[in-house]
């Protein structure tokens, strides 16, 4: 009896210490998402799709417009009013009136310096503060960031101005697509030069993650590039990607607290990517050119069906106690599909799954060429024409009418014979 209690007890302790193992961590942040940056596959959320106020992180899409609009290299010339607009306390870059710098200075100095008046000076330049917020929420659709909604250029307080961890998350992979947006959120530290009216100006990422400059206790190893905020309103927040081995993730934390006096933002985001890097294997879901499905053709010349490949390879992150085959996939294709087809055509997709989250989607191309049968594409002409509603509706009217003219015809020979009886 002893032992069979002391085997349970084993037992239950393993299970125990597994399910422990693999439990995703607990933080403080109101919304949260973990994502992988080399496919779509998000790895951890938390009410990811709440709305939120962005704080610092609109100065995000300022820059982003910024560098849509100008580039890097565009000379910007500081507003006469510019003081109209920032105020002590704002973060600053004391811009002056007429001074003179590049679109690069100013992306910096809304990123790294969180400076209000480099993303004003900017929306002024442009022709006003309501037209670039238009440009920025034009963008914002652009990258499908629905549940966004951008008021001001700054960040400032304002009901009507909100966005979400999964909206963030879209904007964070556009810059981490282009290797000069990346670059504004990779540096640790940036000198601007002087200008015209103004000495250099040195700046440090706002990423504690990133840099020991200004916290110890924040520093990751692994941490490669992001922004953070913190304001009454929006609470203590970060984004930042970090990689580690084949891994590289990027985490969002939205609306954390600072308690104790500790910002709990960044052992959140480091609680996350703990998570993904120590729990998670990468596995090769599919390869560039991995025979995928096999399509029923129409009109085609030859075989009823061709086999469709994998157009890329596609990478995904799973537990480490978990197997492949716990990755789902749906493949779309529109069947039958029609003839003529050259080898590497875009078929259809696969979208492959993981606990209910995307990993990614993988094109499906033509394996072959396709050439198209005359006989079966006029057949198949006539099938589709006569198989319209339109056309039936059409058809069933005439043969309506065909019979309701025959048969006042024939009515009309039967009064006539009637009548000839008579006589």
């Amino acid at each position: 009896m002893k032992r069979i209690i002391s085997l349970l007890t084993v037992a239950f302790i393993v299970f125990a210490t597994s399910s422990l193992c693999y439990a995703e961590p607990e933080i403080k942040g109101k919304s949260a998402l973990l994502a992988s940056l080399k496919s779509q596959q998000i790895v951890y959320s938390k009410n990811s799709d709440a709305k939120v106020a962005p704080a610092e992180f609109t100065k995000l899409m300022t820059a982003y417009t910024t560098y849509k609009i100008y580039g890097t290299d565009k000379v910007i010339t500081v507003a006469e009013n510019i003081g109209d607009f920032t105020n002590y306390p704002e973060t600053r870059m004391n811009l002056k009136a007429g001074e003179a710098l590049s679109s690069e200075s100013l992306i910096y100095g809304m990123l790294m310096g969180q400076a209000n008046d480099a993303a004003v000076a900017v929306a002024l330049n442009y022709g006003g503060i309501d037209d670039f917020v238009a440009r920025m929420n034009d963008y914002a659709k652009g990258l499908g960031m629905a549940n966004t909604k951008f008021t001001n250029v700054t960040g400032s307080n304002d009901e009507n101005q909100y966005t979400t961890a999964d909206d963030l998350l879209k904007l964070f992979r556009a810059f981490y697509a282009d290797k000069n947006l990346y670059a504004f959120l990779s540096r640790k530290s940036v000198t601007i030069p002087a200008t015209n009216l103004s000495s250099e100006r040195t700046y440090w990422t706002k990423n504690h993650l990133m840099s020991r400059f200004i916290y110890l206790d924040y520093y990751y190893d692994y941490a490669l590039a992001g922004i953070s905020s913190s304001s009454s309103y929006g609470g203590y927040s970060v984004i930042s990607s970090a990689e580690k081995g084949t891994k590289e993730l990027v985490c969002i934390v939205l609306n954390s607290v600072y308690e104790n006096g500790v910002n709990y933002s960044m052992p959140d985001a480091m609680d996350l990517f703990n998570y993904g890097f120590d729990k998670f294997s990468t596995v090769t879901v599919t390869k560039q050119g991995d025979l995928l499905y096999e399509a029923e053709l129409k009109n085609q010349r030859g075989r009823d069906t061709m086999l469709l490949v994998a157009d890329s390879t596609l990478k995904a992150l799973i537990l480490d106690d978990d197997s492949i085959e716990s990755i789902e996939k749906e493949v779309i294709v529109d069947e039958p599909v029609s003839a003529p087809l050259k080898k590497g055509d875009k078929v259809g997709k696969v979208v492959y799954k993981y606990k209910g989250n995307i990993v990614g989607e993988i094109n499906l191309d033509a394996s072959e060429d396709v050439n198209r049968s005359i006989i079966k594409t006029i057949f198949s002409g006539f099938k589709w024409f006569f198989g319209l509603k339109a056309v039936k509706i059409v058809i069933l009217v005439l043969l309506c009418a065909v019979g309701i003219f025959f048969a006042l015809i024939l009515n009309t020979a039967n009064k006539g014979k009637r009548r000839n009886r008579k006589r």
